[in-house]
């Protein structure tokens, strides 16, 4: 005789497999880096590249449409050059550093490709940007100038990019920009997501 409460265990195991498995609100985490520029043009510190980094959290409720929050630090690049000209031409050594928070709404092109996706994301981001430098004269003239500035900006922040997917791992190529009172910040990167 037949009894469906043998099967309890069985369907117990099943379900349990399954709810392993189920991400409805497709949730995803990660990170990338890469080479991030700033120019830094109310410091006079130059367009040059460093190491950049970021970690993102993502949900992807249905194929083409998502959002990401993410913690990005855009690096510090350092300047030395030659100031002024004349008896009080001198030297100028600076530093800057930036990073931030930003929430994107990411929308994803509808190409028929479990494997690849190519996306692009707008949203706002806040920017942490602190700078100081310091100038000396040359002699006859002898003279230290120093400075430094901590500003925080919000601002719209865009990017976009592509991703090669295979089962819950994708390997990602993006470039996201900002703007602050102080430059424009932004990341050319490449990471790996991981959904879970």
């Amino acid at each position: 005789m037949f009894r469906p409460i043998a099967l309890l265990p069985f369907a117990l195991v099943a379900i349990s497999a399954a709810a392993s498995d189920y991400n409805p609100l497709g949730v995803y985490v990660g990170g990338g880096v890469g080479q991030a520029r700033d120019s830094y043009t109310a410091f006079s510190i130059s367009d040059d590249a460093r190491t950049g980094w970021k970690v993102v959290a993502g949900v992807r409720p249905i194929p083409f449409v998502g959002a990401e929050v993410e913690y990005v630090d855009f690096g510090s690049p350092d300047a030395a050059a030659p100031v002024g000209y004349g008896p009080l031409a001198g030297g100028f050594n600076g530093t800057a550093r930036a990073t931030g928070e930003a929430v994107f709404a990411v929308g994803y092109l509808p190409i028929v490709n479990p494997y690849f996706d190519v996306y692009a994301k707008a949203g706002l981001e806040r920017v942490h940007t602190t700078a100081d430098g310091l100038a000396g004269c040359r002699p006859p003239t002898l003279c230290i100038l120093g400075w430094n500035a901590d500003t925080t900006d919000t601002d719209f922040a865009y990017g976009g990019g592509f991703q090669a997917q295979y089962s819950s791992v994708a390997l990602r190529a993006e470039y996201e920009r900002t703007s602050t009172s102080v430059g424009h910040p932004n990341l050319l990167s490449v990471g790996v997501m991981w959904t879970f």
